[in-house]
Formats: structure tokens, sequence, C-alpha cells
């Protein structure tokens, strides 16, 4: 029955399509999807001599302050320090081309790992359709 709350939550927010859905996955299914033999190149995750996970992203090494897109609107105008070094401004349009491009990639993904926790300002939801892919925060 939580599935079914959870994929129509999914749908609302513009995630369309069927998927197998794992709500707050376990470490251990997260390790097994992350390792998985059906899993090929940038996808997969390799087992260190540590113990850790590790996964190969090429020329993408990791998450860039640059890449951070902020709406300048009358609520942001006077709250965020434009200091044109880590806070850039972005139009609604960017934003809204950015949304279309990662509902498109979780709706046709088959399986999605939702995320649901409770932080100091709100109820934040993260989907994934894969532990090392692409993610989608949303902050209630």
């Amino acid at each position: 029955m939580k599935n079914i709350k959870i994929i129509q939550e999914l749908h609302d927010l513009g995630i369309t399509g069927y998927h197998e859905v794992s709500y707050n996955p376990s470490y251990e299914e997260l390790y097994q999807a992350e390792v998985s033999h059906k899993r090929k190149g940038y996808e997969k995750g390799a087992l260190t001599d540590t113990g850790a996970v590790a996964v190969k992203t090429g020329v993408f090494t990791g998450r860039s302050p640059k890449d951070r897109y902020i709406v300048e609107d009358d609520i942001t105008r006077d709250t965020i320090y434009w200091d044109k070094k880590v806070n850039f401004p972005t139009t609604i349009e960017v934003w809204n081309d950015l949304k279309a491009l990662v509902l498109h990639q979780l709706s046709a993904s088959p399986k999605l790992y939702v995320f649901l926790y409770l932080s100091t300002f709100s109820l934040v939801s993260i989907i994934i359709d894969a532990p090392a892919s692409i993610a989608l925060s949303i902050f209630a």
C-alpha cells in the first residue's frame, strides 16, 4: 500500500511511467544494486581494497559549486548573497529546462530509490534512479 502512495506522489511531481520503488532502502540493498552485474560502464560501482564502493564518473569527478541553480526572483533577490563566485542567479526558464531533463530521465528508469528524511528546516525527499546516478531533491 505504501508503494502505491509513493508512486502517486511521484506522478504528482511529474515522474511518470511504471517503476519498481524502493522506499528508504537499506545499505545492503544499495550496495547490491551498485555492484550488480546488470550495471555497465559509468553506472557500475566497484569494490575497493578497503571495502568501499567506488564509481568511475569519467570527466565528471563530482559536484561543482558552479552547478548550483538558484532562480533570482522576488523571494531570493534580497535573501541570497549573490557573490558571483558560488551563488549565481539563473532564470526560471533555465530551471524549468533542468527540471524537465531530470523528470524525463527519472521517468524512463525502471527502478527508483526514494529517501525521505526530516531536516532542520523541512521535509526532504530525494529520488534517484540508481545509487550512483541522477538525483532529484525536493524541498517542501
